[in-house]
């Protein structure tokens, strides 16, 4: 993946930068050793390089102020013009040693910087990207492909047992790299953005001593970038080397990561972590960045987490980073996360939650929570209820409070017979009246980003699809309780902040993600209350009601023609007008009708102003229209998009707007609007019914966030 700049810049800084830091002299700085074990085009070497020039450039800057100072200055030896070993044969330091650096870009490609690539065109690219960023004039630089880039496979070196098994055609497409092509066996930072990739079954890359490492955390599919985090940590200088690599964000929560964050918070002490959010443009899968220091020899530093905080930071558009707060290390090791909460009201809640709360794995315990079957294949499945038939759920099927329709099977259906013998176990245990939920859980982007688990109460005792979560509360909390807590909007936002990560996609409500949500731990009272609260939301999930109306349901008459939209309003009884910029030209590619409140309408126009490439958001006009139908029905039909006729030209955005053409159901005015009013009579009403059934859940709904 393409790797922003500034988030390539901030990375080398947390890693390279502070080492230069540490740095007194150019023989400090041509000791240290830079990696990227897949390097691609060179995208983190380029800007190792960049930093490694910076350095050389502000001691030869300095050298040249100190030369001078002491009377050297004007024949002596400026910028450029020292031995360029390192200072001459001076002390070593820049108070002893007045000397500059010559040919820094040399000494740069030569002594620090090394990268691999399985790709030979990756790694000639690498090689020409950093040779043009060194060349000067009439100069050509130290070559680099070959000896500090090399052709290879950082994860295998061919010296494997498994490797001699391969077939040739394998053994060739891996291109081992044998450790001996090295120049250094350890290196001070290691950074990357490495690919990220499941290793199948059949992938020869499972040969890999990193494959192994990788898969000992519990069973689950490894991805190559996790093989990459392990060789990288391998690789690093002991007690006191810095990585910082680009990896999937599920690194940071999910639960085939596991062994990887053992990894980071054993032999790495992280520092730094970057939720990248949004910083890569295009790509699905989220990143983020973790930077850490690699710890001394276990027997001389340990390697439980130990103390000391982590720095959470947030990557914006573009690759800016925006600095967050501090979390201890202690955090992530007790919640076998790394978390990417920086916000201190957001941890003071937490805080709150943990004192006064249960993880819900503790409450109703380990076997109490399961996902549902992979049936969806089997093809037995009826979309009504055949008499004596079973409820089988999917997902979708789930909303908050209630279920909606299903699909069925016979009691008798041979292949669902077969295959509750083969799970026995878990068909029996959901036949009771429990808690099922979605397990895909969705993100919303409006009004804010979060997510809102849906949880309801399956009174028959379905079987489901392993879309569903079930979850047996077993007596230790009234189910009716538990799912009014599980939908509650503070459950919702620990979920997303402090089980998921602040996750876009990926969010999986599987067993091991649902033991860590936190629910509280009430008493008696709370508990009837909850469950009171639960059965009445429930209730009215399932009314009659909950439905919004559909205008076009109730407009049965065909139109007779059109009205535009001013001649419709005065049809309509329309008592008052006011119109904002009416000297406003341009061409409507839109308009937005929005209910501003006693019976007003207010009419925006999205438009291209006459010589202006930048689109523009108006508001054009504004009708006062006391029918509540006749005013819904103008909202929905007088916006969107403009198409032809008068709104279609450039011209006064008034006459766009006032000129939108309507349905007319009628030949006359008169007409027209008995007929509307006659039509729009019942939706009316059962807007208001519905509007009612909205405020009702919506108060019932926040008595249980309270």
């Amino acid at each position: 993946f393409y790797t922003p700049p500034r988030l390539v810049s901030h990375t080398l800084g947390m890693t390279l930068g502070r080492r230069l830091a540490e740095c007194r002299t150019p023989d400090d700085v041509s000791k240290i050793r830079v990696l990227d074990p897949a390097c691609g085009s060179g995208s983190f070497l380029i800007g190792a390089f960049d930093l490694l020039l910076d350095w050389y450039r502000e001691y030869n800057r300095a050298a040249s102020r100190k030369a001078a100072a002491a009377g050297r200055g004007a024949a002596g030896k400026g910028p450029g013009g020292g031995s360029g070993g390192g200072g001459g044969g001076g002390s070593g330091t820049l108070d002893g040693d007045l000397a500059g650096v010559a040919d820094p870009e040399d000494r740069i490609l030569r002594d620090n910087l090394f990268g691999i690539d399985i790709d030979p065109r990756a790694a000639a690219i690498a090689s020409t990207n950093l040779l043009l960023r060194a060349a000067a004039k009439n100069k050509r630089p130290v070559v680099t492909l070959g000896a500090n880039i090399l052709v290879g496979n950082s994860l295998v070196t061919g010296l494997e047992e498994g490797f001699k098994g391969l077939d040739a055609a394998d053994r060739a497409a891996l291109r081992p790299l044998d450790p001996a092509r090295l120049p250094h066996r350890r290196f001070d930072v290691v950074v990357g953005n490495p690919p990220y990739y499941g290793v199948g079954s059949g992938d020869p890359i499972r040969v890999s001593a990193s494959f192994g490492a990788a898969g000992s955390g519990g069973g689950s599919a490894v991805n190559a970038a996790m093989m990459f985090v392990e060789r990288a940590v391998g690789l690093l200088r002991e007690d006191g080397g810095r990585l910082g690599l680009v990896v999937p964000k599920a690194c940071s929560y999910a639960k085939g990561w596991s062994g990887t964050r053992r990894l980071l918070s054993g032999q790495v002490r992280l520092t730094h972590v970057v939720d990248c959010a949004e910083a890569f443009r295009g790509v699905s899968l989220e990143q983020v960045v973790v930077v850490g220091e690699r710890r001394g020899s276990p027997a001389g530093r340990g390697g439980g987490g130990g103390g000391g905080t982590c720095r959470i930071q947030r990557a914006a558009g573009g690759g800016a980073v925006r600095d967050g707060g501090e979390v201890g290390l202690s955090e992530f090791a007790g919640a076998d996360m790394i978390f990417l909460e920086s916000d201190p009201a957001s941890w003071s809640i937490r805080k709150k939650m943990l004192a006064a709360g249960v993880r819900l794995g503790d409450l109703v315990g380990d076997g109490a929570i399961m996902t549902g079957e992979y049936a969806q294949g089997l093809g037995c499945w009826l979309a009504g209820r055949p008499e004596g038939g079973r409820r089988m759920l999917a997902g979708d099927d789930i909303a908050r409070y209630r279920i909606a329709a299903s699909r069925y099977y016979r009691r008798d259906e041979p292949l669902m017979a077969a295959r509750g013998r083969r799970g026995a176990s878990r068909a029996d245990a959901v036949r009771e009246p429990h808690v099922v939920g979605q397990r895909i859980v969705a993100h919303l982007g409006s009004p804010r980003p979060h997510i809102a688990l849906a949880f309801a109460y399956d009174e028959e005792g379905s079987r489901a699809f392993d879309t569903v979560t079930h979850v047996l509360p077993g007596g230790k909390i009234d189910a009716h309780a538990l799912v009014a807590v599980l939908n509650s909007r503070p459950v919702s936002w620990h979920a997303h902040r402090f089980v998921f990560c602040n996750a876009v996609r990926s969010m999986d409500l599987r067993p091991w993600y649902m033991k860590k949500i936190v629910v509280p731990a009430v008493g008696p009272g709370d508990e009837g209350e909850l469950a009171r609260l639960g059965r009445a939301i429930a209730r009215l999930a399932l009314s009659g009601s909950a439905k919004r109306p559909r205008m076009g349901d109730y407009l049965a008459k065909n139109g007779q023609g059109t009205l535009e939209l001013c001649e419709y309003v005065r049809a309509a009884g329309g008592s008052g007008r006011k119109m904002h910029g009416g000297g406003a030209e341009g061409r409507a590619s839109r308009v937005e009708v929005v209910d501003a409140g006693g019976g007003w309408l207010d009419f925006f126009a999205r438009y291209s102003p006459p010589r202006m490439r930048a689109p523009r958001r108006d508001l054009v006009l504004s009708l006062r229209i006391p029918d509540r139908g006749v005013r819904d029905f103008v909202r929905a039909h007088a916006g969107g998009a403009r198409r032809g006729g008068r709104g279609g030209r450039a011209g006064p955005l008034y006459e766009q707007v006032a000129g939108a053409r309507l349905p007319a159901y009628g030949s006359g005015f008169a007409e027209h609007t008995r007929a509307l009013r006659s039509m729009l009579a019942p939706y009316a009403r059962d807007v208001a019914r519905f509007e009612a059934w909205r405020k009702e859940y919506a108060a019932l709904d926040a008595a249980v966030d309270r």
